[in-house]
């Protein structure tokens, strides 16, 4: 090998190997986490977190990533599909963890393990080989029912992010009632009957525990 690439990864050891002391040594200081051995390919996950999002520190990635593993370990809403497959066994089982664990990139940035990657290839894989009509159904997965698809569910988790959020910042001038879904609802472009009803609803009060959650841990909110 080059002696400076050499050189270059044997600091990137050295400097995984610390980080990964470190995580260890904060899961254990932590009430909410259980403590657990962190390796270097944990480690190099929070550095892929801490690049993924823009002004970041390593100690919010750390935060974020222990705050996904918490996530994981907890039960997904009955009202989602990966709820509704919560207590399916075999490969499902397998693929549902693993679609768990890359959903939460979507908060933390935080890169699924290695296990859950290959369960993901190996469902790519099947499919692209013409082993299901879609990816997972070679694995157990099901069509989601028409029925259950709203085709403004976007709109209505960010009407309901931004009824949370407005109230938050000034509860005193913005309560929670009619006048603000009907500010919402010109913001998002839908009635405030439409909002009031997503706010209620079990995505909605699911959405703001969640937000609850994130905005009352300081190393989050950074």
């Amino acid at each position: 090998m080059d002696d400076e690439l050499k050189a270059i990864q044997d600091d990137l050891d050295n400097a995984l190997e610390r980080l990964s002391c470190y995580m260890e040594h904060k899961s254990h200081k932590s009430e909410d986490i259980e403590p657990r051995t962190y390796s270097k390919a944990d480690a190099a996950r929070a550095v892929l977190s801490y690049l993924a999002v823009e002004d970041s520190t390593l100690e919010a990635a750390i935060r974020a990533g222990l705050f996904s593993e918490k996530r994981l370990k907890e039960a997904p809403s009955d009202t989602t599909m990966l709820g509704e497959y919560a207590n399916h066994g075999g490969e499902v089982s397998t693929l549902i963890e693993a679609l768990r664990a890359l959903q939460e990139w979507l908060i933390s940035a935080w890169v699924p393990q290695s296990h859950h990657m290959d369960t993901l290839a190996q469902a790519v894989n099947s499919w692209s080989a013409k082993d299901g009509r879609f990816i997972g159904e070679s694995m157990g997965l099901e069509l989601t029912p028409k029925r259950q698809i709203d085709p403004r569910r976007d709109e209505k988790r960010e009407a309901i992010a931004k009824v949370w959020a407005i109230h938050k910042i000034d509860p005193e001038t913005y309560p929670i009632g009619e006048a603000l879904f009907e500010l919402v609802g010109e913001q998002s472009g839908m009635a405030a009957r439409t909002v009031s009803r997503a706010y209620y609803s079990e995505d909605g009060r699911f959405g703001r525990n969640f937000f609850e959650e994130v905005s009352n841990d300081p190393e989050l909110t950074q």
